[in-house]
């Protein structure tokens, strides 16, 4: 069962929350970070829209716009974030993806991959709002190959939704791949595309098993060590099975990839911890103590610091985060 570490607050006012949020943010020399951590790490994403909406209300300013006036740096980025409805939070991160010089093809892979496609359809809608542009055009400008055709597949809707499993066609789907990777047919990616991307993740998982009972390897390793493709279309495919097989662990290690070795990948780090708050982050946080016997308070403590570390303990559930 999947739970988050967020929940909201049982009863809450949001006008007077707005009301506090106004006085803590309108200090000239400094800010009272403390009211606004406590407020945004104790109400639920639709409670802090409408705190935003009462805001707007009784002092005619948009509130994020607020917030960075008055705060910087990673802890501007959580609070605003959190402010943002899903749709929006993640339109923002695509758009930050694939806009200016490079891409973030991992930004793009974790979120496009991650979510189902009613949220797909809400970001879309959301990007062409914000934006005044398609983001399957941006995409498809920013990306090539076979990433851009599976990133705009599963933007389009391709993947299958369905829980019940068809053992027939998922043993068919196992031997075409098995012959793909004895054949090396690395070069032409169409047939793992179109397995990947129309699937459902639990006919996924079984056409795994099954391959695996055939090839005697696992997918991912056959994606990495059997088959020649590019780069960033093996890292599409391989995230896509793991995440058919374990979303939670696959979370779990890109938190990890993003605070091990020297530096911090903050926005990965805050992007996972502002999305998955209030669906599967206690589930993670599972995830990570079982792969890496350390918790993930534990790896966040000793790679922030501030109110930037304060308010990701407080967002992962740990109440003693002042204390730290």
């Amino acid at each position: 069962m999947e739970a988050g570490t967020v929940t909201g607050a049982v009863d809450y006012d949001a006008r007077a929350d707005a009301e506090a949020l106004q006085v803590a943010l309108k200090g000239i020399v400094s800010h009272d970070t403390n009211t606004i951590i406590d407020i945004v790490t104790k109400r639920n994403n639709q409670q802090r829209v409408a705190i935003a909406a009462a805001f707007r209300l009784q002092y005619g300013k948009d509130l994020v716009t607020c917030i960075r006036a008055a705060l910087m740096g990673n802890l501007q980025e959580v609070i605003c974030g959190l402010f943002l409805p899903p749709a929006f939070y993640d339109a923002a991160q695509l758009h930050d993806a694939v806009k200016g010089m490079g891409t973030d093809e991992a930004a793009l892979i974790e979120i496009i991959c991650t979510r189902k496609n009613v949220d797909l359809a809400r970001i879309v809608t959301a990007y062409q709002t914000v934006y005044g542009t398609e983001l399957e055009k941006d995409i498809s400008a920013d990306t090539s190959g076979v990433l851009r055709r599976i990133l705009l597949d599963l933007l389009h809707g391709k993947r299958e939704e369905a829980v019940e499993v068809n053992m027939e066609s998922a043993m068919g789907d196992a031997q075409s791949l098995v012959e793909a990777v004895a054949g090396r047919w690395g070069s032409d990616s169409s047939l793992f595309a179109n397995i990947f991307t129309t699937r459902s993740y639990p006919q996924l998982r079984m056409v795994f098993r099954e391959f695996e009972i055939i090839f005697k390897k696992d997918i991912e390793k056959a994606i990495s060590g059997e088959l020649t493709m590019l780069f960033d279309t093996a890292q599409i495919l391989t995230a896509i099975a793991k995440i058919a097989k374990n979303k939670h662990r696959y979370f779990a290690e890109e938190l990890h990839r993003s605070m091990k070795g020297l530096g911090t990948n903050d926005k990965t780090l805050i992007r996972i911890i502002v999305t998955r708050s209030e669906i599967d982050l206690r589930n993670i946080m599972d995830e990570f103590q079982n792969l890496y016997g350390q918790s993930l308070d534990s790896w966040i403590s000793g790679d922030t610091s501030g109110d930037y570390r304060k308010i990701l303990l407080l967002l992962i559930g740990q109440h003693n985060a002042s204390k730290t």
